[in-house]
């Protein structure tokens, strides 16, 4: 279902290239196809990766998103307008971005 949700919002800002490591329900799965809702097209062309080096291996930023501070030893993450001027800098900078859930 997750997958279905964020190809329907990849869609909605113009976003059409998934990529998807290590899909646990198998691929293409039905859920994630009734939550794309109108984003079908862009789950029939994910990419299914075996690892998270290969699947961002041709981008220059990655950007992997989370929804609490965990203690560890990682950089301080970034506010939303932080990272949507670094996506901004490094994509006209002619560079390819990656932002990673889950």
């Amino acid at each position: 279902q997750n997958i279905g949700s964020v190809a329907r919002s990849m869609l909605n800002f113009g976003l059409t290239e998934l990529r998807i490591v290590q899909p646990r329900d198998g691929w293409l799965n039905r859920d994630a196809l009734e939550c794309a809702s109108g984003a079908r097209e862009v789950l029939e062309h994910a990419q299914v990766y075996d690892e998270l080096s290969d699947a961002v291996a041709d981008t220059h930023l990655v950007l992997a998103t989370t929804a609490r501070f965990r203690d560890s030893n990682k950089p301080e993450p970034l506010v939303p307008s932080e990272a949507a001027a670094r996506v901004s800098e490094t994509i006209s900078a002619g560079y390819k971005v990656a932002i990673l859930f889950g």
